[in-house]
Order: C-alpha cells, then sequence, then structure tokens
C-alpha cells in the first residue's frame, strides 16, 4: 500500500480531512511530563519536568531531548464594555534548544515566563506557554510530548455560573456556582462580594440594525429618530448600556465555606427583566478581579416576557426520549402579535400552527 501524506474531501460541503499513513513501528518508549506543583508569577524562571519510560519499564537515560515554547496569550478577564481585543493570537516562539535525560530517565526545560509587552498588565492578559519535547534514544526513536502551562499577572481564575436566562421560580431554581481556580485548574480558596442590579429597560422593542453603527453621527438625533423611530440610534438596545435602575443584592461569599450562591428564595420575589451581576474578588498577592454579567430573569409562571425582544423565547430541556415532554416558552412583546410554530425532523415539516395572542402574553407549547 501507499504511505505518505493524505486526505478525505467531502465534495459536497468541500470539507477535509488530513492524516498520513506510515508503516507501522511499535514505540518502545513513551514520553510524559510531570504535573506542576506550583504556581508561577510572570517573570519568574519555570522549571518543567518530563520522563521517558520504556514500555519494559526501564528509564531511558542519555536520550537527547529538544524543545521548543511558545506563548499564546487570552484575557479572561477582558471588560466587555469596551469591545474586542484585538491583539495578535497566532502566538510567538520564545525558547528553544536541547538537553538529555538523566539516569532516571528524566529532564528538565527551563525557561523564564515572559510576557508579551505589547500587551499593558492593566488588561489582565493571561500567557499559555506551549512546550514541545521530542526525545530520541540511542536506537534512534522518538517520541514527543507537549505540555501547557498557565501564567498570568492575575493567578487566579475565579467565575460564577449564570446563564443568560435565568428561571428562579421557588419550584426551579438552582443555586449558582462559584469557581476559583488556580490558573491551571485546581482549586483555590477567595473570598469576595456578588452585587446585583436590575437594569432600566427600554420601553420600546429595537428592530436589527440594517448597517454597522458609525463612528460618527451625521444625523441628529431626533430627525434619525422620527425617520427610523424603531432602529436605534446609538447604542440604546444593547443591555450593557443601560442604567442601573436599583441594587437589588450585596452579600460576601467564602468558598472555604461553600462554592454556592442560592439566589432561589431572593429572587422569586423580583420582577422579571433584566439585570447585572458583578462578582469581586482578590487572587492571593492582592490583584483585584472582577467579572461582570448580565442575565434575564424569567419565570415560568408569569404571562409576559421578560425584556423587550420582539420574540423572547427560553428551552431548559434540549434532549429527550421518545413519548418524553418538552416544553419550549415563548413569547412577543407587541401587543398584537402572530406566531407560527413548526416542528421539523430532518427536514421534514413534522406539524405546523399558528397562534395569536395579545397584550405582552407568552405561548407555552408542549410537545
Amino acid at each position: 500500500g501507499l504511505t505518505g501524506q493524505m486526505h478525505l474531501h467531502d465534495a459536497v460541503s468541500s470539507a477535509r480531512k488530513y492524516f498520513r499513513v506510515e508503516e507501522y513501528k511499535r514505540p518502545k518508549f513513551e514520553v510524559k511530563m510531570l504535573p506542576v506543583d506550583k504556581a508561577y508569577k510572570i517573570g519568574e524562571k519555570i522549571s518543567a519536568k518530563g520522563v521517558a519510560t520504556a514500555y519494559a519499564g526501564n528509564k531511558i537515560d542519555g536520550a537527547k531531548v529538544q524543545y521548543r515554547v511558545r506563548r499564546r496569550a487570552s484575557f479572561p478577564y477582558w471588560d466587555w464594555r469596551r469591545g474586542y481585543n484585538l491583539y495578535n493570537q497566532s502566538g510567538q516562539e520564545i525558547a528553544f534548544g536541547e538537553t538529555k535525560t538523566d539516569g532516571n530517565g528524566e529532564f528538565v526545560i527551563d525557561f523564564e515566563a515572559l510576557p508579551d509587552r505589547s500587551i499593558a498588565a492593566a488588561d489582565k492578559p493571561q500567557f499559555s506557554y506551549e512546550v514541545t519535547a521530542d526525545v530520541t534514544d540511542a536506537a534512534g526513536e522518538t517520541r514527543s510530548t507537549k505540555f501547557f502551562l498557565q501564567v498570568g499577572y492575575v493567578s487566579m481564575l475565579a467565575n460564577i455560573g449564570i446563564s443568560q436566562n435565568e428561571n428562579y421560580s421557588q419550584e426551579t431554581g438552582k443555586p449558582l456556582k462559584i469557581s476559583t481556580n488556580n490558573l491551571n485548574g485546581q482549586y483555590e480558596a477567595a473570598k469576595g462580594t456578588i452585587t446585583i442590579e436590575q437594569l432600566q429597560q427600554p420601553a420600546q422593542v429595537y428592530h436589527s440594525r440594517h448597517w454597522e453603527a458609525p463612528d460618527y453621527f451625521m444625523i441628529a438625533e431626533a430627525e434619525f429618530r422620527a425617520a427610523f423611530p424603531h432602529l436605534p440610534y446609538k447604542g440604546e438596545h444593547l443591555p450593557q448600556n443601560w442604567a442601573v435602575k436599583k441594587q437589588m443584592l450585596k452579600k460576601e461569599f467564602d468558598t472555604e465555606k461553600s462554592k454556592e450562591f442560592d439566589l432561589k428564595a431572593l429572587a422569586a420575589a423580583w420582577e422579571q427583566g433584566t439585570y447585572k451581576i458583578t462578582f469581586s474578588t482578590a487572587d492571593k498577592y492582592g490583584e483585584k478581579i472582577e467579572i461582570q454579567r448580565i442575565f434575564c430573569l424569567y419565570s415560568e409562571k408569569a404571562n409576559t416576557t421578560p425584556s423587550p425582544s420582539a420574540l423572547y423565547s427560553r428551552q431548559e430541556i434540549y434532549t429527550g426520549e421518545p413519548s418524553e415532554t418538552l416544553q419550549i416558552d415563548f413569547g412577543a412583546h407587541s401587543k398584537d402579535a402572530y406566531v407560527l410554530v413548526q416542528i421539523e425532523q430532518e427536514g421534514i415539516l413534522l406539524r405546523q400552527a399558528a397562534a395569536h395572542r395579545a397584550a405582552h402574553g407568552v405561548l407555552r407549547h408542549l410537545w
């Protein structure tokens, strides 16, 4: 049979999948990187350790190790109010070299956790260092491994598990999960505050823009609204630009005591609408962390839509078994709206129904 680089090509979707065909060579040893046992900071010297072990059980000593270190940046705490970041994500090689395994088959790759100086530290970037090691034994066999290490100006990854649509009726509300880990996924205790504010929603429904928002507004706002009453002039249709109506909650948390934040009893008495949750804490070095999420509070018992949108829909179950009942809630903010419901299976229309509901109604369909 032929060997070498090959690919499968799907003529319909133009998708390609590449693979190599080679004569089978039974490997005699494997290479593994050892777990990281400490957290590093930007600028520190990192020692990544690995070991080469024969499948027979003996260690591979005196093997040549060639390594490369590549750095990429990510932004776990990017402020959505400032738009998207435009930093180059292609990565950059920051170190390479050669070493050997010792009598225990172990090797050490030392490199400095250099940051990308073109990225401001205030943006709280996180750098992923990809270490690739190629180990060649005396017989000429080469085995490779990869290792990823995360280092940043902030040494903790914090998050609170909240979705865009939250149902907090007494029957179905679930506690929010609080996550505080170091950059390599290990739990790290933290304290802080959780603040929830209700946002002032616009009274009208805005249609989607037919063009990108301009950099300069050449038309006066009054003239624009007279000509295009259902289109946003600037960013008044975006929840992140809505003013705070009132503060609903401010509470401290401690993940050593609990990694959950139960909002059910409180939120069940709140109004439907759009809310902003602010999660504030700090890493062990005192670097402040603030995360903001916008979510829509929804009650399955209400007969009005929770937000000013032309069509609001909410679904909790996305998979089901035959004969199981699935529920999808949807509704229109308009006083007089018509909705066409279609159910398809693999392109075949199984069911179609037209529904009409007046005065801000919510329609509930069970299948």
